[in-house]
This record gives structure tokens, C-alpha cells and sequence, in this order.
């Protein structure tokens, strides 16, 4: 194990919230958004990162709760993803000019990136995200050289409620590679 490795973020926003949020997507997708102007929901079963939610790189002592944790999050978890501005080495860079997001989801960099107002999106879609059943959140991505979650233990809660209570090294902790 490396330890004492410097951790710091690559890309990261000095406000704790901005008003726009950037959506980089195919050409084709975007036609099908254009259509009934609604953002698909992708399973974690078929995201292209193999450490999304993170579940590799966490030290459990039990397999058979990784296991369980997995099978929850894929059956009952989904995600959208989203850019917005962010800083390198004080250089403020508006969240669309993203060469990973263009080339990863914006179909090589041939597709569309839709800027959407946070607070617009929020507001009407308030009666899907306030769902009993549901829970949302959006946060800046943190990318480290080491992405494995420290300080996370299992007590016995329901996996629902250890996901409300760690979702931030699950679902917003990835590798700077990424």
C-alpha cells in the first residue's frame, strides 16, 4: 500500500454550488432528448467505469455485504451524469470545455453538451426527485490518484440507509484518470 501519496483534486469548483450544470451526450442521444426533453437514467450495471460506486476499492471485511451492496446499487440506483465550471491551478474553465467529457460521452467529441440551469431543472422536476422512494443528490466529483474510501464501516443498517450515509465516497470519489 502507498502511503503519505498527496491527495488533491484536478478539477475542482471553489463554490459549493453553480447555477449551470453541463450535460455531454451522441448526437443521437440528444435528438431523443430533444423529443420528449427528458435526461435517461443510466444503471450502474452498464456505466463504462469499472470503479463506479466505487465498490472495488473499498475495504469491507465482508464479500457477501460488497456483494449485496453491489446488487442493491445496480437494481435500485441510477445516475445522471453532469459537468459544471470548474479551476485548475486558479484558472477558472467553464464546464464545457471538458476534452474527457466530449470524448468519453459526447460521441468522440462529435456529439452535444447541454447546458441546463440547476435551479430551473430542480424546480421542475421537484415532483420525481421528492419521491418517498427516492434520493438525489448532486455534488463535485473529487478525483484522487487513490480512490479507495477511507473511515467507511459497515454497522448492520439497512444498505439504503449505508448508501445515504457514504454516497459521497461511493458515488463522487473517482480516479484522476477518469
Amino acid at each position: 500500500m502507498i502511503k503519505n501519496l498527496p491527495l488533491f483534486d484536478l478539477y475542482y469548483n471553489e463554490e459549493k454550488d453553480t447555477k449551470t450544470l453541463y450535460h455531454f451526450t451522441s448526437s443521437k442521444s440528444f435528438f431523443l432528448i430533444l423529443d420528449d426533453l427528458k435526461l435517461k437514467i443510466s444503471s450502474f450495471k452498464n456505466l463504462n467505469d469499472l470503479n463506479e460506486a466505487n465498490l472495488r476499492n473499498f475495504e469491507f471485511q465482508n464479500k457477501e455485504f460488497r456483494d449485496e451492496l453491489k446488487e442493491y446499487i445496480d437494481n435500485n440506483c441510477g445516475i445522471i451524469s453532469f459537468s459544471q465550471d470548474y479551476q485548475i491551478k486558479g484558472f477558472p474553465i467553464k464546464g464545457i470545455n471538458h476534452p474527457a467529457m466530449w470524448a468519453h460521452y459526447a460521441g468522440n467529441s462529435e456529439g452535444v453538451c447541454i447546458a441546463i440551469d440547476k435551479d430551473l431543472f430542480i424546480k421542475k422536476n421537484k415532483n420525481i426527485l421528492s419521491r418517498k422512494k427516492s434520493f438525489y443528490r448532486f455534488g463535485s466529483v473529487r478525483y484522487r490518484p487513490i480512490n479507495a474510501p477511507r473511515n467507511v464501516v459497515y454497522n448492520g443498517e439497512k444498505l439504503s440507509e449505508f448508501i445515504k450515509k457514504y454516497y459521497k465516497s461511493l458515488f463522487f470519489l473517482k480516479h484522476i484518470d477518469w
